[in-house]
């Protein structure tokens, strides 16, 4: 590779020996193959686009299929939700492009929402600290038509952001509720006899 004039010129050269002695020469020969050179280039990459592309459209259907909700957050922007958290909470990315805006949505009381952020910033600055994972905690999150769900909210710190999870254990709670109540109500049956 050599510059002339303000651009890359390849070329490509081969040596030959002619004859023997005091008489042998060598004959040296050069060809630009820059044209060459330069279609080999956006050949490759082209085809790394191309490879990309396909990662990135597999990494959507993967991210889009999640069984719980997800989203992907840069620098305190909601890049994405995936469609189990629109199911979820009623809400997509013009309502929530930034965790600012998510935050009162969620967490309407503002004792609570203080106390949610609080924790949350701690366990972030954990996971800086650490290995990335922050662990799941459970919250009480209200969603867009106004039911509130209990959910266990965890994620992972990237290179460039974090990816946030959110599992809906209402039913699972519901269940625990029920089951106390008839441990309870048959302890009472019992002692009653």
């Amino acid at each position: 590779e050599l510059e002339l004039g303000g651009e890359h010129h390849w070329f490509e050269l081969s040596a030959s020996r002619r004859g023997t002695g005091e008489a042998a020469t060598v004959l040296m020969l050069s060809r630009d193959i820059s044209s060459r050179r330069r279609a080999e280039l956006a050949l490759i990459q082209a085809r790394e686009a191309n490879l990309q592309a396909a990662h990135d459209r597999r990494f959507r259907a993967l991210y889009d299929a999640l069984p719980v909700a997800a989203t992907y957050l840069e620098d305190g922007r909601v890049v994405q939700v995936n469609p189990r958290f629109v199911e979820m909470f009623g809400y997509g990315l013009a309502e929530i492009p930034t965790v600012e805006a998510w935050w009162p949505l969620a967490y309407p009381d503002p004792a609570y929402r203080a106390e949610v952020k609080a924790g949350w910033a701690q366990r972030v600055d954990a996971a800086r600290a650490g290995g990335g994972r922050i662990p799941a905690r459970e919250f009480r999150v209200t969603c867009r038509e106004g039911r509130v769900r209990d959910v266990l909210i965890g994620g992972q710190l990237l290179d460039r952001g974090m990816v946030v999870t959110f599992t809906d254990i209402s039913e699972l709670k519901q269940v625990e509720a029920e089951l106390r109540l008839a441990r309870d109500a048959a302890q009472a049956a019992s002692l009653a006899k």
